[in-house]
């Protein structure tokens, strides 16, 4: 069966807006020469991911936003990543499970998501962070001289909670000071500072400050205007 083409088919005669022979030549076939094509690339930086340039829909341009092969993603020294506030049920950066990072509206808080997902652990302000909980050993390893809370570099130094209305605080080890709900005291013998008369009138001290005197071997006591001695005189 043949195909009728309804007259004889005729050659191009131009193309590009140049006439006669059709010729391929350099450049043919440009974003400028095809309708509706994509342009404005001329090199490009390995891994970076491309960027439209304009409204147009038509240009691209390069970027220093890298993705690897792997997935990994680098943003430039000079670059910033923007997202938007989040509430604790919808952390703007989220972690697999439930953990994550988020702003609050308005900004100059930031908080952190617990793992269940209903509340805030940590909130940075621009005038104080406040610790909603934080993460420590297990009441059974907490003890008078084991601390739950620490510096990681410090194991040894910092609060243990080790029971129900009770803490302590410890250091290197030592339970120097002790909290209940009835009552607080320092385990450990209580020193205080040691000034002679020359060093206290530096001071500038306020009511019920407690020194050790080096010049008459006493405890001195400020009580808002003089130094009283432990029997009550004047000193």
């Amino acid at each position: 069966m043949g195909v009728n083409y309804g007259s004889s088919p005729q050659a191009i005669t131009s193309v590009f807006g140049r006439t006669g022979a059709v010729v391929a030549v350099a450049d043919d076939y440009e974003a400028s020469e095809v309708t509706d094509a994509i342009s404005g690339l001329v090199s490009s930086t390995d891994n970076g991911i491309a960027r439209w340039s304009g409204a147009a829909g038509d240009t691209l341009e390069d970027s220093s936003v890298l993705v690897s092969d792997d997935g990994d993603v680098t943003i430039p020294t000079a670059g910033q990543l923007f997202v938007p506030d989040g509430t604790s049920a919808l952390p703007s950066i989220k972690f697999p499970g439930l953990c994550g990072f988020y702003g609050s509206v308005g900004g100059n808080e930031f908080f952190t998501r617990n793992q269940g997902g209903t509340a805030y652990v940590i909130n940075f302000k621009s005038t104080y962070t406040e610790i909603i909980s934080v993460l420590y050993a297990g009441l059974s390893t907490q003890s008078a001289t084991v601390p739950g809370i620490s510096r990681g570099q410090d194991a040894n130094t910092g609060i243990s909670l080790p029971g129900s209305d009770i803490g302590h605080l410890i250091a290197g080890g030592v339970n120097s000071f002790q909290w209940r709900s009835t009552y607080n005291h320092s385990v450990l013998p209580l020193q205080f500072p040691s000034l002679d008369d020359t060093a206290r009138g530096a001071l500038t001290p306020a009511a019920g400050l407690v020194i050790f005197n080096t010049a008459d071997g006493n405890l001195n006591i400020y009580d808002g205007t003089n130094w009283i001695l432990p029997d009550g005189s004047v000193t």
